[in-house]
């Protein structure tokens, strides 16, 4: 087995290293869960696209993944995968292999450990912005989630491929990144443009523009602010329905607009009226959001951590503070939980590797 994976990589370096120029855009992980995930790239012409894996210990033969169809535009679903289990993959476009990289499917066990990234407000290619994407790298989460604004400006394919593909190449083709639509999401065709751009969990009527996923003991829901919470909307009636079925103690929700912030913009008062009661009476134990461009964590709220992560690379925003107000800053940040059991420990990290800010929270369910 050992000489079978060292044949699989040395073969993958060195078709890789002469035939890499086939890929426009490299391969990105979407869609993870214990069993499963999507692989997607792009290539400059149309091809016929397969994927090749196999257990990172190399402890068995590997498997191949075809496509049908030949196009540029790729992606493939790799299942019946072990549930937190380390596996290596390559590309292949017409019989050459031409990326590759490995990543780990989410536990299944209520008791594993794992951990998350958070940032948002992001895209930009600023220098900020690839500071922030280089420290978040180092802490290599098992998840990234994003709070929205990934892209500012342009919204053609080759806009994402310069504020986003090729900013967290390295770590998308590792990890799989959640996200959720910014009001600069959708600035163009309601964004139709993200849509195309990412594969995101279809549980829901959103089709992508909201749903959710679970992770060891956590429920993660990603929802979109730019659309209506208003009890009887079909997004709340689906919110509703979804956290009432999720038996996981820790509830992670993440979505842009802040029902809590001092910054720039502020609270969004119509979503708190609309939200924080279906999230106080469902037991949500954490909310991430985005929009003001800096950092704040608000004291617990009827059991209810707020946290606003928009430091990711646009011009930053002044950062104040309210009686709610646990810890306030402004700077270039992400967030980096680490959930064992039912305890989440958080840490707000800037573009250095200081640490601004931190916090337990535990569930007592």
């Amino acid at each position: 087995m050992k000489l079978c994976k060292s044949l699989f990589l040395t073969v993958a370096f060195l078709y890789s290293t002469v035939f890499a120029a086939v890929i426009s855009r490299e391969p990105y992980l979407q869609e993870m869960t214990s069993h499963s995930v999507v692989i997607a790239w792009r290539t400059v012409d149309d091809s016929i696209g397969e994927v090749v894996y196999v257990l990172k210990d190399g402890s068995a033969l590997g498997r191949t993944i075809k496509e049908l169809k030949a196009s540029k535009l790729h992606h493939v679903i790799l299942q019946n995968l072990l549930p937190d289990t380390a596996y290596q993959y390559q590309i292949v476009s017409e019989g050459k292999t031409v990326e590759g990289s490995s990543f780990k499917t989410f536990p299944d066990s209520d008791s594993a450990l794992f951990s998350f990234g958070v940032l948002g407000d992001s895209g930009t290619a600023s220098s900020y912005q690839k500071a922030i994407a280089a420290r978040l790298a180092t802490v290599h989460p098992d998840l990234v989630i994003h709070t929205g604004d990934v892209i500012y400006g342009d919204k053609s394919d080759k806009g994402f491929d310069q504020k986003f593909f090729s900013i967290y190449k390295t770590l998308l083709s590792e990890v799989p990144f959640f996200l959720t639509l910014g009001n600069h999401d959708v600035e163009v065709q309601n964004g139709k443009p993200y849509l195309e751009n990412y594969y995101l969990p279809q549980n829901s009527p959103g089709k992508g523009r909201y749903y959710s996923f679970d992770c060891g003991e956590a429920h993660f829901i990603s929802l979109d602010s730019n659309e209506s919470f208003d009890p009887g909307s079909t997004q709340y009636e689906w919110l509703k329905g979804d956290l009432e079925r999720s038996r996981k103690p820790l509830k992670i929700v993440f979505f842009h607009h802040p029902l809590y912030s001092s910054g720039f913009h502020g609270s969004s008062m119509r979503w708190r009226h609309d939200l924080q009661p279906l999230f106080e009476k469902e037991q949500v134990s954490l909310v991430f959001n985005g929009h003001d461009h800096d950092y704040e964590r608000s004291k617990p709220i009827h059991g209810i951590t707020y946290v606003v992560t928009g430091g990711g690379g646009a011009d930053l925003y002044p950062a104040f503070g309210s009686s709610w107000t646990a810890d306030s800053v402004t700077t270039y940040n992400f967030v980096y939980g680490r959930v064992n059991g039912k305890k989440i420990h958080l840490e707000a990290i800037d573009q250095d590797g200081k640490i601004l800010d931190q916090a337990d929270l535990t569930v007592n369910k």
